[in-house]
């Protein structure tokens, strides 16, 4: 009777539609039943979505030059409200767009939850070295949402200011042999058996200085004296030098009646607080003989000599880092995704590849006029494995990727113009000969385990864009180039390198592919390009340079033919003296209209 009712009693339950848990007792334990709807593994639990709002941004530091100075510690300070229904997990994301040496800041920060209609202000430390020189510099932020993985990508731009730093002269302003000691005779002479009194000076003619120090050594037989009363301290503090001011240094020394040298020496060494600009001079003495001494130079004499100086002194600047801004293409439906690898977990950096992306980025933006918001950039260790599934997800997937998400609607992707810039090392499947794109954490003898080169192309056709065109700065074969000594380099130790199987891909009608190399030739860089020679002359092409029919215009066919000149002739130059010949793909005799698509207008 008793079980029937327990029967009953659950059943009851159902009917009425009790859902979660119902406990049932009597004399066994409790038994807890979960009867609320299961999600599939792995699924997230559903959540109303955030909006995230970036209401404010600016670049701080304290002495309000509106630059970093050498030494300053400012940062990045963002405000952000949640306006949306759900909380948003948020992450900031922070990439260098160019050389950043002597800049330290944080490349990722997890800000945490942020619930629904509440701000938060964040604020991402920057610290100039020392050594920082004057520059100007982008940084591309990132805001995500990581729940959704919805971003507000925007640039900062700002200023370092180098240290101008200070240089010291020190000269012999005067010298005494008076009567202030009974075995002197003023003569004007330096004697043997004499107390002389010298007064030298130090100067700064370069930038001010902080916390100047000098100090004056001499030979054990000599006597040094700081004063007549016997102070024998060899140490000065001058405190603080602006530029052009200067500091007496007064001094005696003795020598005994049978001092037998020619000459005798002083060294006056000048430190300052900060500990990088020391100087030292020696002071010389002919035994018998007068001295020549130096005036010290006028203030406007340092300041004239700095300018002497300041015109003698220019930056070599590499040429395509200077973005040209003449350009009137819009694409306002524009997409591009640029990846740029240098640093690898497990195997070693391929040069320049950030310097390649980074600069890629910045041509996207002011060159093919793609808006911001609409360009992803991952760089080393954001260019995992998972991004590389995220961001090209393809079409017929279950699942929402980067690219899939912006050109889901047929008729959109149809009016979309798609740029993908790859750069890193790429390595050949051993079993297949098949080229493999090698993400961040990947290994490269584990080719498969990375982006397969072909599937890529065909994810990229099938969207539907309007026109897609890609760059592919890599090489398959196994090789990453050549080492400074010019002893060719391997991904994979004990491994030679592997001839790779590419027959011409399966791209869609509206694609082309430009590539760095051909065969099992690897692409290479140059030292005084500080890029990779393909992608130097592809920026350089789309800087105008291509345009060989001067109509202001530089389209596919143009761009082709620039790099087959230019590329192989570069890396055939001394030092390198390599083989290096570009490829695009449709080939250049099949590209029929897409040869005549223009990719940038002036």
């Amino acid at each position: 009777m008793k079980a029937t009712l327990a029967i009953v009693l659950l059943l009851g339950g159902l009917a009425l539609g009790c859902a979660g848990r119902v406990e049932l007792t009597g004399r066994s334990p409790v038994v807890k039943l979960d009867l609320a709807p299961r999600r599939p593994p792995g699924q997230a639990p559903s959540r109303l979505p955030a909006h995230l709002v970036l209401e404010e941004k600016a670049f701080r530091e304290p002495s309000g030059n509106r630059a970093l100075d050498a030494g300053e510690a400012g940062s990045l300070y963002l405000k952000l409200r949640n306006t949306g229904l759900g909380p948003a997990k948020v992450a900031v994301r922070v990439t260098p767009l160019g050389p950043v040496e002597h800049l330290a800041f944080d490349r990722f920060r997890e800000v945490g939850e942020l619930p629904r209609q509440q701000s938060r202000e964040v604020s991402i430390p920057l610290r100039a070295g020392l050594d920082v020189d004057d520059g100007e510099h982008e940084l591309r932020v990132e805001v995500t949402d990581e729940y959704t993985r919805a971003s507000l990508p925007f640039t900062v731009r700002f200023e370092t200011r180098g240290v101008d730093p200070p240089v010291f002269r020190i000269v012999m302003r005067d010298y005494e042999d008076g009567d202030f000691f009974g075995g002197n005779r003023p003569d004007g002479r330096v004697a043997a058996g004499e107390m002389i009194k010298v007064t030298a000076n130090v100067q700064n003619t370069g930038g001010d200085a902080e916390g100047v120090t000098a100090t004056v050594e001499s030979t054990a037989d000599i006597q040094f004296y700081r004063d007549l009363e016997g102070n024998t301290d060899n140490r000065y503090l001058l405190e603080d030098l602006a530029t052009g001011n200067h500091r007496d240094i007064e001094f005696y020394f003795y020598t005994l009646p049978l001092f037998d040298g020619a000459s005798l020496n002083f060294t006056v060494k000048v430190t300052e607080a900060r500990a990088r600009w020391p100087a030292e001079e020696v002071l010389a003495f002919d035994i018998g003989q007068s001295v020549r001494t130096e005036d010290v130079l006028a203030v406007e004499a340092v300041q004239e000599q700095q300018r002497q100086e300041l015109q003698l002194i220019g930056k070599a600047g590499i040429d395509i880092e200077q973005i040209p801004q003449g350009s009137r293409t819009r694409r306002d439906q524009g997409l591009a995704v640029i990846i740029g690898i240098e640093e690898y977990k497990h195997t070693f950096p391929a040069t320049y590849k950030l310097r390649d992306a980074t600069t890629f980025y910045q041509y996207s933006r002011d060159v093919l006029g793609i808006p911001e918001a609409r360009i992803m950039l991952r760089t080393d260790e954001d260019a995992t494995k998972a991004e590389f599934d995220y961001i090209f997800e393809p079409k017929a997937s279950k699942n929402d990727g980067w690219l899939k998400k912006r050109l889901r609607d047929p008729k959109i992707a149809a009016g979309t113009d798609l740029f993908v810039y790859l750069g890193g090392h790429g390595f050949p499947d051993l079993a297949s000969g098949r080229p493999y794109l090698i993400p961040h954490d990947v290994r490269p003898e584990q080719a498969t385990n990375g982006v397969s080169l072909e599937k890529l192309y065909e994810t990229l056709s099938a969207f539907g864009a309007r026109s897609v065109t890609v760059f592919v700065e890599s090489c398959f074969s196994g090789a990453s180039g050549y080492d400074r000594s010019g002893a060719e380099t391997l991904l994979a130790m004990h491994m030679n390198p592997v001839v790779p199987v590419m027959e011409r891909p399966v791209i869609g009608p509206q694609m082309v592919v430009f590539t760095a190399a051909s065969g099992d030739k690897p692409s290479n860089n140059r030292e005084d390009l500080k890029h990779g020679i393909f992608t130097y002359f592809v920026l350089k092409g789309l800087g105008g340079q291509a345009d060989a029919n001067r109509d202001q215009a530089v389209n596919v066919e143009e761009l082709y033919r620039y790099l087959e000149r230019q590329v192989p002739a570069k890396a055939l130059e001394a030092p390198l003296d390599r083989e290096q010949v570009p490829e695009v793909w449709p080939s250049v005799d099949r590209l029929g209209a897409r040869g005549r698509r223009v990719l940038v207008q002036f």
